[in-house]
Parts: structure tokens; C-alpha cells; sequence
């Protein structure tokens, strides 16, 4: 029981601070996104009404726990780079190590990464902390899943909606859909930088993922294909690495959420609500499942059964080969035969 209520004591802390967003003018993704969180806060007082109750079995709490959870996994995650796309941005505002009164500006060096505090609130700690992951697995595993060794980037952390919103409209994005992007997203990355929201990241094994999978994205784009992947292998390879570096901090975390995600694949399979990897992105923010589940899933069973060595062969040959060729060249089949075979697979599950 004791377990139970950190549980419910943890995503109360989560749920408080979402909030729906406000107004009713916004792009049709957006208002998407909002009945996702309208959903998600209904479902939360339902659970809260249940434990009230005094009838609340513990399974039961745990279980609604856990779709809470995913529910806001997929938010997050189907915001991130959707941001990026969805308005063309091609840069971030440069932010410069930010200090409070009397102090020296916050940054720290992983290697090839800067690691910024980008308001006067983010701890000294935090930015030591992220740039030791950074160099200790990070770059590591971008470089074992992409064959990209990092040049230059920044990794810029931001401690409160209030600034993070601020940075956010620096670098040009809509001030209707800034609230909804403060509270969702995990991070956002634009060429070889990357923004980070800490007060959405809930503890060391969740940073590693996130700086992980936001530097891989910056690795693509490095190599100069990011612009041209389809969203799944993106998407796939940035989770394969957030994961990866991931179970070196927790493997009971990554246990526990390949748990929840799997179930959540096959209750789609089950309900025929399985996406194509193609799906568009308006398609994807309305589906009942984390879709980038499903994208770290195709990448991952690939690796699986080939070899991450493949993997990173097939990204290397997208330059020169392109992104059908080179799959087709490493994996002996096309990559929409791939794509369909996958997903027939999944609903036979």
C-alpha cells in the first residue's frame, strides 16, 4: 500500500501541474492535443473518486496508474518533434549559460556537447548531472545506433513552464499553442540543439532517455537526413536510444514501461486500431496508443532479428542511397513491404 500511494502521490504532482490548456482558436492539432489532456484529467478524477471511495482495490488503482501514465507518454511524445515540422522551425534562439545574482554562468562541457542552464533556476547540479550523462551514455549510444559521432551541439535546460514558454516564443512559435507545447512536450530539438523542460522529466533514468533520444535526433540531422526520414524511422531510432541508455540507469523502469506500452500495442491490435508506420501526424494524435511505441518497435524488431549493426548501416547508406534504397540494399526487402509486414504482424498478435 505504501507503494501505492507514491504512486498516486507521483502522478498527482504530474496532474497538477498539466492543466488544460485554454482557448478554443486553435490549429486542429492543438485542439487535438487539448481533448487528449481534457481525457486525461477526467480519467485522473475518476481514480481519485474511486480511492476515495474506500473500494479501491490495489490492482485495480495500479492498473489505472499505469493508462495515466501512458497517456501522458503519448501526449508528450507525439508533441515533441511534431512541433518541429509543424512549424518549420530551423533554428533556436541562442540562450547563453543563465546565472543568478553573483554567480558565474551555468554550463558544463560532455565531450562535444555544451550543457546550458537556461534560466537562473536551473541548479548547478542539474546541468553537472545531465552533462555526466551525456558523456558517461549519451554519446555512446548515439553513436552505436547512428554511426554519428556528435560534433558540436548545446543542450539547454529550462526549469519552469514560465521560462521555457518564453524561450518558446523567442524562437517563433504561436503564443495559442505554447501552453499546451510548456506542458507536453519532454524536449525539442532543432539542428543540434536541444531544449529540455526538466520539470517534466521525473527522475535520472527519464533524463537519460530524454537527453539520449533528443541528441540522436540531433546526430540525424548532423548527418544531414533528419529532414528526410519517414516519421517512424525518426522517431523508432530516437527511442531505440533513449531506451538503450535508459536500461543502463533502470532496467526495472524500461521493464515497466515496455510492460504497459506492449499492453497498450495489443489493445489496439485487438480493437483494429493499429495505425499504418505511414500515418499522418493528425491521425496519430488522435489514436487510442503511444504511436512512437509502435515506431520503436518496428525499428527495434529489425535490430532484433539483424543486428544493430544493420541499423546503422541502412542510416549511414541514406545520403548516398537514399532512404528505399538503402533499405532495400541492407535488409534484402523494400521498405513499404517492410512497413506493411510489421503492422501485419502486430494484428495477428
Amino acid at each position: 500500500m505504501k507503494g501505492l500511494l507514491l504512486g498516486m502521490l507521483a502522478v498527482s504532482a504530474w496532474a497538477g501541474a498539466w492543466g488544460v490548456s485554454a482557448g478554443t482558436n486553435l490549429p486542429v492539432p492543438m485542439q487535438q492535443i487539448q481533448q487528449m489532456e481534457q481525457q486525461l484529467l477526467q480519467d485522473w478524477r475518476n481514480l481519485v473518486s474511486l480511492v476515495q471511495s474506500g473500494q479501491a482495490d490495489p490492482a485495480q488503482v495500479n492498473q489505472a496508474l499505469r493508462s495515466i501514465s501512458q497517456q501522458m507518454q503519448q501526449i508528450q511524445s507525439v508533441m515533441d518533434q511534431a512541433e518541429v515540422r509543424q512549424h518549420h522551425l530551423r533554428h533556436l534562439p541562442s540562450v547563453a549559460g543563465q546565472a543568478g545574482a553573483g554567480q558565474t554562468a551555468r554550463t558544463a562541457q560532455a565531450g562535444q556537447v555544451e550543457i546550458v542552464a537556461g534560466d537562473a533556476r536551473v541548479a548547478t547540479s542539474a546541468v553537472r548531472a545531465s552533462a555526466q550523462l551525456v558523456q558517461s551514455l549519451s554519446t555512446g549510444v548515439v553513436h552505436q545506433v547512428t554511426g554519428v559521432s556528435l560534433k558540436k551541439a548545446q543542450v539547454v535546460l529550462f526549469s519552469s513552464p514560465q521560462t521555457y514558454g518564453r524561450a518558446l516564443e523567442k524562437a517563433g512559435v504561436p503564443a495559442g499553442e505554447i501552453d499546451s507545447i510548456v506542458q507536453n512536450t519532454g524536449g525539442l530539438t532543432v539542428g543540434e540543439t536541444v531544449w529540455i523542460p526538466l520539470y517534466n522529466v521525473q527522475n535520472e533514468a527519464d533524463l537519460a532517455n530524454v537527453l539520449t533520444h533528443e541528441l540522436t535526433h540531433a546526430a540525424l540531422n548532423q548527418a544531414g537526413i533528419g529532414d528526410s526520414l519517414p516519421t517512424w524511422v525518426n522517431e523508432g531510432t530516437a527511442w531505440l536510444s533513449g531506451m538503450m541508455a535508459e536500461q543502463q540507469v533502470s532496467p526495472q523502469a524500461v521493464a515497466r514501461l515496455a510492460s504497459a506500452s506492449d499492453a497498450q500495442l495489443r489493445q489496439a491490435a485487438a480493437n483494429g486500431a493499429l495505425l499504418p508506420l505511414t500515418a499522418s501526424e493528425s491521425d496519430i494524435l488522435q489514436a487510442s496508443y503511444n504511436v512512437e511505441w509502435e515506431d520503436y518497435r518496428a525499428v527495434q524488431s529489425l535490430v532484433s532479428k539483424y543486428g544493430l549493426a544493420k541499423w546503422t548501416a541502412f542510416l549511414q547508406g541514406i545520403p548516398s542511397r537514399g532512404v528505399a534504397g538503402s533499405f532495400s540494399q541492407v535488409y534484402g526487402i523494400s521498405l513499404q513491404t517492410y512497413e506493411q509486414q510489421f503492422v501485419n504482424g502486430l494484428e495477428r498478435v
